[in-house]
């Protein structure tokens, strides 16, 4: 095994001033040919003492006193390496009771840092790149982390955080359901409650009720003898409420739809609730039902037999992957003392679209339209008949009578 390193020869003149100081002189370049070096001062030769040619150090005799000398050599250029070997006997020795010192000063400062914070918090968080051997390369992350402490002496913070949007719909086989897409974050205080992230909207009043699944913000407060409610957030579906009727010794499944009757729709978990015969029932194995919320159907279990007399009503939240749902509104409370009370309300809800969702057919019917509002006739034409008035009652014909004037409407 050998090594061979070839360089370039060039020549070089340096000017050296003599001090007597010192008779080790530095030379501007490394790789001194020995043969070649010549020194003179004030016209004459000198012989030097030592000759480093790597290094490009020179020393020289102590009985020289000229002051100036001219050092003419040659050297080999083009990068030669100084030192062979591997770069890991270059480094230093590692002194291992430094280290242990600072390892003791880290775990120190961070059990300090922990005593003082009372908010803790666990989770985890990556980064992962790809790189093709066909040209191109990939940065993906993903980050969660769950949080729980508090912020003062009265006011709490909990709440989970990721950006991993997880696909994944809960089995509706059990009475209870464990969210794996939940994000949220919760501050409470013994007079207020702010819910941000993944929230359930409940409203109960005695002549209406509101139930909804959002995303986005909700505060509860209690001061005094007010208290109120409010929410600003988009949902993730529509609702609806279903009412059928059962089929003769058919325990299911019985198919969800949207509000025009689409069946390709997904039930969000935890919306749904079912009645048989006025009688609201529990979901899971052991009780009333269980539930596919990705095929939106529902399969009852034996503790409720169905036969076509059973009435089913069914409310529920659905998404068709349309048009979103924003959900605004608050309501007010004030206890006046003893059993009397009053409130007052708002809420809306309203679609969200942009115009990228919009068709190319629609875009289009709406360019040649003049401007103002755009009515839609909604009236279906009886396709099997009419009726038509005669005298002070009407007589059924089957036959569409075009006359305006003598048809029902």
């Amino acid at each position: 095994m050998y090594c061979k390193a070839l360089g370039q020869v060039t020549s070089a003149v340096d000017t050296i001033y003599h001090a007597d100081t010192t008779n080790t002189f530095q030379l501007k370049n490394r790789f001194i040919i020995k043969s070649s070096l010549v020194v003179r001062g004030d016209g004459t030769l000198i012989l030097p003492d030592k000759i480093q040619s790597i290094e490009g150090k020179l020393s020289l005799p102590d009985t020289v006193k000229v002051h100036r000398l001219i050092v003419s050599y040659d050297f080999l250029s083009g990068g030669l390496p100084v030192s062979i070997g591997p770069k890991w006997k270059s480094l230093p020795n590692l002194n291992l009771a430094s280290f242990e010192k600072k390892d003791a000063d880290l775990s120190g400062a961070v059990s300090s840092l922990q005593k003082k914070s009372n908010v803790f918090s666990s989770g985890s968080m990556y980064r992962q790149i790809t790189v093709s051997p066909l040209g191109g390369s990939d940065f993906t992350g993903g980050l969660q982390i769950q949080l729980n402490g508090k912020l003062s002496n009265n006011m709490n913070i909990s709440g989970v955080l990721t950006d991993q949007d997880l696909p994944i719909q809960p089995e509706g086989t059990t009475r209870e359901l464990d969210e794996l897409d939940q994000v949220y974050l919760t501050v409470t205080h013994p007079n207020y409650r702010v819910d941000a992230g993944d929230i359930i909207f409940k409203h109960d009043d005695k002549s209406y009720n509101i139930n909804r699944k959002l995303v986005g913000l909700k505060n509860n407060f209690n001061i005094n003898q007010w208290s109120g409610t409010s929410v600003y957030a988009g949902s993730k579906g529509n609702f609806r409420s279903l009412e059928i009727k059962g089929r003769d010794g058919d325990q299911g499944p019985y198919h969800l739809t949207g509000k025009d009757g689409n069946r390709d729709i997904v039930v969000l978990s935890g919306t749904e609730k079912v009645w048989a015969d006025g009688k609201e029932l529990v979901r899971g194995k052991n009780h009333d039902y269980t539930i596919d919320y990705s095929l939106a159907e529902i399969v009852f279990t034996p503790r409720v037999l169905i036969h076509f007399d059973t009435d089913l009503l069914f409310e529920y939240q659905y998404s068709d992957f349309e048009y979103q749902k924003g959900f605004t509104g608050g309501s007010l409370r004030n206890e006046l003392g003893g059993p009397g009370s009053y409130s007052f309300g708002f809420f809306k809800e309203s679609d969200q679209y942009q115009q990228q969702d919009w068709s190319e057919e629609i875009q289009d019917s709406l360019l040649i339209l003049q401007s103002g509002s755009i009515q839609v006739s909604t009236a279906i034409q009886d396709e099997n008949g009419d009726y038509i008035r005669q005298g002070s009652i009407y007589v059924y014909s089957p036959e569409i009578i075009p006359t305006d004037s003598m048809r029902y409407s």
